[in-house]
This record gives structure tokens, sequence and C-alpha cells, in this order.
């Protein structure tokens, strides 16, 4: 079973996109009604919230862990949600090792959630580096908040429960 886990984890980092490659259409860039209540739609549109990354690191801490959780639990509830997880990064440091950081942070989050019983089919990883910074990196406040995993979702399909 290790191995398969492993196997899959090499096999989407391998996958993980990154600035420029195309974006995916959305069930809610279709003009369809979203089947989810507000509190998925709210999981699964944007950063995820209380998910904080170091300067310069990709580890998830006890926090982190526990915002990844709720998303877990929004995920099993919801089977026919496939989601992108974009990886961001502030402005520090080259652009080209922020864009690796990136790539390395969200597949830090694609392998708790997979560990966690989400299937990684469902998963699609990008990563932008310093790319789309929400706020100005001027201050600390900024560039923590440019520190970021955004969710949205990729496919909605009815899935018997």
């Amino acid at each position: 079973m290790r191995t398969v886990v492993i196997v899959m984890l090499a096999l989407s980092l391998a996958a993980c996109g990154s600035r420029g490659d195309k974006r995916v259409e959305t069930v809610a860039d279709q003009g369809t009604n979203s089947m989810l209540d507000a509190q998925a739609e709210a999981m699964f549109n944007g950063p995820i919230e209380n998910l904080a990354f170091k300067p310069g690191d990709h580890r998830l801490d006890g926090e982190s862990r526990m915002a990844l959780d709720k998303l877990i639990a929004e995920l099993m509830r919801n089977p026919g949600v496939s989601i992108s997880l974009g990886g961001h990064t502030d402005n520090r440091g080259n652009a080209a090792d922020n864009l690796e950081l990136s790539k390395n942070r969200v597949m830090s989050v694609v392998r708790y959630l997979v560990s966690n019983g989400v299937e990684g089919s469902r998963l699609k990883p990008y990563g932008f580096g310093e790319s789309a910074p929400v706020v100005s990196n001027a201050t600390p406040e900024g560039r923590i908040r440019n520190r970021r995993i955004e969710v949205d979702i990729i496919e909605q399909k009815v899935v018997a429960q």
C-alpha cells in the first residue's frame, strides 16, 4: 500500500502544472448551478483559510493540518467534486526558486489530502510561484497572505452515495 501511495505522489508531482498552463473550465464558468451548500462553496472557492507557510518552507504545521482536515471533510461529503490546488509564494528570493517552492507547497497539501483518504484523481495541483499576489509584498503581512494555496472546483458531478 505504501508503495502505491509513493508512486501516486511521484506521478502527481510530475504532473504538477506551473504558470502558463491552461485553466480548466469550471462548473461556475459554464453557468451551471452549483449543487453545493454554502459551507462547501466557501471551502472550494479561494485560499484555504488558516493554512500558512513560513518563508522558504513547504512543510505543514499543526494549524495547517487542522485547516486541511476541514477541506478533507468537505471533499468526503462531496465525492463528485474535483478541485485544482494552486500554490503561491511571496516575491522574496528568485522567481525560479519561488516557482519550485510553490510546487513543493501544493504537493505537501496533495500528499496530506491523499494520505487522509482523498482520491488523488480528484486533485489537480499547480504551482504559480510569485506570479499572482493577492496583496502587495511590501509588508510582512502582505507576504504572509501571498504564501497560500487556492482551491477552485474543476468538476462537479452527481455521485450516488
